[in-house]
């Protein structure tokens, strides 16, 4: 129910007994119209630029395909006593009939240029307005009119906008292996390290509707790299250890039995997605660029003083783009030449080298435990979370035409964060 459209200044007279004064709902048409039904409509939401399959709003097949997944895994496992084991684990996953999005009413890849820049002529000709045969045939639509542009008619459905439906032919593999090393001592005290290294690949997306197969690419979700190291240590401080052992009373109840843990956790960042962009051929393979977000080189931070990547490719740098014989970055971006329409499409959805910000995070706690009458027990704990104080440089932009191309502009974690607590158990 509606109350307001301007928060709260004015109110649409709503309540419950009346939740819509301004008249009854509209009624959905259903199959009524037959196979005229959203004629000169899309029949579906825009047809994802990168990620891969559509999430809404696509036509599902009544045929619909459960996905499945095969995982395996095998590991080894050795105990060298005084507490240190070591393993050593692979893990292996392989997915089918994963959706993915295709879209159908698309200009045929024939009337695409291949062109590696956008195709001024290409442009002219496909936006042409002709004589439209749909002229007051499809009312409440934009092809309803007199003309219409050719490229509306050299759709395989042109009488509908866009529209694509859900496939069923996707894959993705994950292949990682492991490898833990753990120390468990006798006063209580424990140690764990564990790396892994993971491969993760998907074909989820064509590159270009009209492809017959999906693009082979380095999944979004890929983090090939993965640290982590915990401990947990009871400081030798207090009665019975090495400082302190003649300690007792409030002396050894307060500076006495204190423990620290510890965590820290080292991971790579994800590789970007990427829509139809211009690359200067000349360059090479898109597939050899290296991000390097948050290092710093000649005292400037990659992705936030600088791009975090090079971006001289993906720009002209002749007269047309110079001010005084030297590039200007305002006209570069402003470059038509680099926006691309109705081009095939060339540029992957994902660069394995071309990744977001790495993770390295640590948490540190300090906590004592006091035993109190009745069985109760009351826990002090002071913890920091993040302690390296470390940010996590978020949401680098990815379009050419935009100033803001390789540069950062957010941050995704917290500051380093102190927190005083008390527990008691009774």
């Amino acid at each position: 129910m509606l109350t307001t459209l301007d928060n709260g200044l004015t109110f649409t007279g709503a309540t419950l007994t009346n939740p819509i004064p301004s008249g009854g709902l509209t009624q959905p048409v259903g199959s009524a119209l037959g196979l005229a039904s959203a004629l000169g409509q899309n029949l579906t939401g825009n047809s994802p630029g990168a990620g891969g399959q559509q999430a809404t709003n696509n036509l599902v097949q009544p045929d619909r395909q459960s996905p499945y997944y095969t995982r395996w895994e095998f590991s080894v496992q050795h105990d060298f006593g005084s507490g240190w084991v070591a393993a050593a684990t692979y893990i292996g996953s392989s997915g089918r009939n994963l959706p993915v999005f295709r879209d159908i009413n698309n200009i045929p890849i024939q009337y695409l240029s291949t062109s590696r820049l956008r195709d001024a002529a290409n442009e002219t000709f496909l936006t042409q307005n002709v004589t439209s045969p749909f002229t007051g045939l499809l009312p409440g639509s934009t092809i309803n009119g007199a003309t219409v542009q050719r490229q509306q008619l050299l759709r395989p459905f042109p009488e509908f906008g866009t529209f694509g439906i859900e496939q069923y032919t996707g894959s993705d593999t994950y292949h990682a292996g492991t490898i833990q090393l753990d120390r468990h001592f006798r006063n209580g005290n424990s140690f764990t390290v564990q790396y892994t290294r993971s491969r993760l690949r998907d074909r989820l997306k064509y590159l270009n509707p009209a492809d017959d197969i999906l693009e082979d690419r380095v999944s979004p979700n890929d983090r090939p790299n993965r640290l982590s190291i915990g401990s947990s240590l009871l400081l030798p401080i207090g009665r019975g250890r090495h400082w302190g052992s003649a300690w007792h009373g409030p002396v050894d109840a307060v500076l006495g039995g204190w423990q620290v843990t510890g965590t820290y956790q080292y991971q790579s960042g994800f590789p970007l997605t990427w829509n139809a962009t211009y690359f200067d051929s000349s360059c090479g393979d898109p597939a050899s660029l290296v991000s390097n977000i948050g290092k710093t080189v000649n005292n400037r931070i990659l992705g936030l003083d600088v791009p975090a990547w090079d971006i001289s490719c993906f720009y002209f740098h002749d007269a047309a783009v110079q001010t005084a014989g030297a590039d200007d970055p305002v006209k570069q971006r402003a470059d038509a030449r680099i926006q691309l329409a109705n081009n095939v499409r060339y540029f992957p959805s994902t660069l394995p080298d071309v990744r977001t910000h790495q993770l390295h995070l640590m948490d540190l706690g300090l906590f004592k435990n006091f035993s109190l009458p009745g069985r109760m027990r009351l826990q002090v704990r002071m913890e920091i979370i993040n302690a390296l104080n470390y940010t996590v440089l978020w949401n680098p932009g990815v379009n050419p035409r935009d100033a803001t191309f390789g540069i950062i502009n957010q941050d995704r974690n917290n500051p380093r964060d102190l927190q005083i607590g008390l527990r008691l158990t009774f």
